[in-house]
């Protein structure tokens, strides 16, 4: 009898059961943890102050979507700032954008 409690190997857990622990672990990291630690987070804003950095020259870039207006600035050193702002009808953006100076070696803001 004692030899047979001897060769019974302890049980395992259920390899799919693992499988959805450590992917929802991941789920949780990915999801919560990690995005404290990135070094961009955006900044919302109003759209007078997106016109006041595109005047002031501060503006790098402009990206467009949907009615959401996305510009990075030059932060401090090598630091780039991101920036979210609502879409206004403003019929002269572009020529604007197109005007305006940037920190870019161009000299111009890039923008889609």
């Amino acid at each position: 009898m004692e030899s047979k409690q001897q060769n019974q190997r302890p049980k395992k857990g259920n390899t799919w059961t693992d499988f959805l622990w450590v992917i929802l672990i991941v789920l949780f990291l990915n999801g919560l943890i990690f995005p404290m630690f990135t070094k961009e987070q955006i900044i919302p804003t109003d759209y007078g102050a997106f016109i006041e950095k595109v005047d002031s020259g501060m503006v790098k870039e402009v990206v467009i979507k949907g009615n959401q207006i996305y510009f990075t600035t030059a932060g401090q050193g090598d630091k780039t700032v991101v920036y979210q702002t609502g879409e206004i009808n403003d019929p002269r953006l572009v020529d604007r954008l197109l005007a305006a100076e940037s920190p870019n070696p161009d000299k111009r803001i890039a923008f889609n």
